[in-house]
Order: structure tokens, then sequence, then C-alpha cells
């Protein structure tokens, strides 16, 4: 809730308390998804399970060492709660390709995406050459606040395929993401 909108909540139960009209008090404690505003978030990797290559993937995905978090290079547009489900394209940081994802809420403070593609995305070009995957992927987001966002992507690796690709402890495998996302 805004300064703005808790300060005109406060004035109109203020009002109605003095007019004796018998108006319910405002209620501080809206949740989140009430208020949700959509907006441009700016998302992050703050840490990778890797249940595919042996621990390699958290090199791949936050190079600098699991104490640094990666930003990611484009900016992703989450709606209003109101607008659910949507469908839209939505950029991904290289290797991936934009990706088409339908967004939804499962209840109050909560974004989910599931069935998502993103296939023939090299491993690690410079690394392994040749090595593509196809990933399904999906995302659980939690709302803290209206500008703050915390959860985890889940890429479902298989179809590994290339003449220099690591050894795969499965296929398919997963990779888990946590990410936060702040509003810009």
């Amino acid at each position: 809730m805004t300064v703005k909108q808790s300060w005109l909540l406060s004035l109109i139960a203020l009002l109605c308390g003095a007019v004796l009209v018998g108006c319910p008090a405002a209620d501080d404690d809206d949740d989140a998804s009430g208020e949700f505003e959509a907006g441009m978030f700016e998302f992050s990797t703050v840490g990778v399970t890797d249940g595919c290559i042996g621990g390699a993937a958290e090199a791949l995905y936050m190079p600098d060492g699991p104490s640094v978090p990666v930003v990611w290079e484009d900016a992703i547009e989450l709606p209003a709660f109101s607008e659910l489900p949507k469908t839209y394209t939505i950029p991904l940081p290289d290797p991936f390709h934009d990706m088409e994802i339908t967004i939804d809420s499962p209840g109050e403070d909560q974004f989910v995406m599931e069935g998502a593609e993103n296939n023939d995305v090299y491993l690690d070009e410079d690394q392994y050459g040749d090595c593509l995957t196809d990933n399904d992927i999906s995302a659980v987001l939690t709302l803290q606040d209206n500008d703050t966002i915390t959860g985890t992507s889940t890429l479902s690796v298989t179809n590994v395929r290339g003449d220099n690709c690591p050894q795969f402890d499965a296929d398919p495998c997963e990779v888990v993401l946590d990410i936060e996302a702040a509003r810009l």
C-alpha cells in the first residue's frame, strides 16, 4: 500500500468516525496482491541448485560465485492480478531466447508460470561448443510487497545433444534458479 493510499484510507476512517455513520475502519493489513500494480521488474539469479551436471550449472548461471547475484540483461513486465491469466513474450538473458509465457495466480500473493519452452539453447558455447539443450521452464514468484518479489524458476533440461556435451546426471534433469526481482 502506498503512503498516499494509506493516508487516504486513514482520512476516510477518521471522517466516518467523526460523523458517526458507522463506516468500518480502514484495514492496514491488506495483502500485497490486492494492491499489486503492473510494472517492470529487474530480475536477478541469487542461487542455483544443479541436478544436471554435478554442480557445473552453478558456474554457468552464477559465474562470479554463489554469493554474487547475477542481474538479468532485460527487465521483465509483471501484470496486475486483475489481468491474469496473461500470455506474452518476455526477454531472457543469453544463452536463452525470448520466450512466450502464460502467467497466472493460484492465490493471493503468487504468480505461476508453467509449460514454457526454450529450446535449442547452447549450454555454454565457449566451453562446450555445439552442446544444445531443450528446456521446459516453470516459475513460482511470491510477492514480498508491491515492489519486491522472490521465487524459483525450474528448468527441466532434456534432449541434450552435441559432440562436446558434459556428462549429464539424467535426461531429463532439473536446474532450479533462486530469483529475486525489484520494481524499476
